[in-house]
């Protein structure tokens, strides 16, 4: 299972030098400092703006699964992704989003939308304290789909 990011404030977070730490798949670890002038600030790690947490990459392998990279992703087809309660996750499927869209749905199958916004083939998803394990599907493909462990 992955490891949450640790974030450490030098004062408050408002004018803060953020530490963000995290490693890639081979365990080295990667460091970037952000400095945030105002709460409404876009933060931008690894050159990707996203006002959130984690982000994850959605792409497609032809029509028999998704894969993802970013955020502790390995890559492989359909994997299980791991989200924390309180934190705030995109998943970016814009450049696939026509042929494959991407959902997040209960493990009944139906749509979850609670803490859900979708734009432009992103869906970001703040994940609620009182969130179960979920799916992501394609609503085009009925292989193309994984499940989401709620860590508590």
């Amino acid at each position: 299972m992955p490891k949450l990011t640790e974030l450490t404030a030098t004062s408050t977070l408002a004018n803060a030098d953020i530490l963000v730490v995290t490693t890639n798949t081979s365990g080295t670890a990667v460091s970037n400092s952000i400095s945030i002038e105002k709460l409404s600030d876009v933060i931008s790690v690894g050159g990707s703006a996203f006002p959130g947490h984690v982000k994850f990459t959605v792409s497609a392998n032809s029509t028999t699964a998704f894969n993802f990279a970013g955020g502790g992703a390995q890559g492989t087809d359909n994997e299980t992704i791991y989200l924390y309660k309180g934190l705030t996750y995109q998943f970016d499927a814009n450049s696939i989003y026509g042929s494959h869209p991407f959902r997040l749905n209960h493990t009944d199958g139906t749509e979850y939308s609670n803490g859900v916004s979708t734009a432009n083939g992103r869906i970001t998803f703040t994940v609620p304290q009182n969130a179960a394990n979920l799916i992501y599907r394609c609503t085009s493909h009925a292989v193309m789909n994984g499940s989401i462990v709620i860590v508590t």
